[in-house]
């Protein structure tokens, strides 16, 4: 699969830089690329995109598709994240805001097009409620769509050398799974 658009977004210096400054983990662009060519999103539809951190993969989706973007997060400031937005010229298709994914929504039931995910899902809905919770806000035809960091198989003991590192903080051994799971 080509990523025509983020190796443009990166070949550009600016862009480079601010991928660079903005990122929390792995490259939310390339993910949220990788993920969105997946299924079909146009101009009109909305998208919730849940633990948009910085706001890079809401970015994506609003420059590429021209769709409207609500970038949620826990952590992020919004406000920091709609000066962001405003530098772009994208403010008008994104609206950042703070919001604890683990609580009940605060929009209506079938609003969204699209809940959209990239690098985050893995840490607030690490249980079996946290699916079916989010399936009423998506309009009948839409899709949630996720992406985050996994494993072939869990370690359990056996952590290999090159992960031990990363592994001892309790954060990741709770979020990064194995694909049984």
């Amino acid at each position: 699969m080509s990523n025509i658009f983020s190796d443009k977004f990166v070949a550009d210096e600016k862009n480079f830089a601010l991928l660079q400054e903005t990122m929390w983990g792995p490259n939310a662009i390339r993910q949220a690329e990788e993920l969105a060519s997946q299924f079909t999103i146009t101009g009109d539809m909305k998208i919730l995109d849940l633990g948009s951190g910085t706001g890079l993969s809401a970015l994506y989706l609003a420059q590429e598709y021209g769709a409207t973007v609500f970038a949620t997060d826990l952590y992020a400031d919004p406000t920091e994240n709609n000066e962001r937005f405003l530098s772009l010229g994208i403010a008008d298709k994104i609206v950042p805001m703070v919001l604890d994914a683990s609580q009940p929504l605060p929009f209506a039931k079938g609003y969204f097009d699209v809940i959209f995910s990239v690098g985050a899902y893995n840490i607030f809905g690490d249980n079996e409620e946290m699916l079916p919770r989010l399936i009423p806000y998506v309009k009948e035809g839409g899709c949630i769509a996720v992406a985050f960091p996994g494993l072939k198989y869990d370690f359990g003991d056996n952590v290999p050398p090159e992960m031990q590192a990363f592994w001892n903080v309790p954060e990741v051994e709770k979020t990064v799974r194995g694909i049984e799971w």
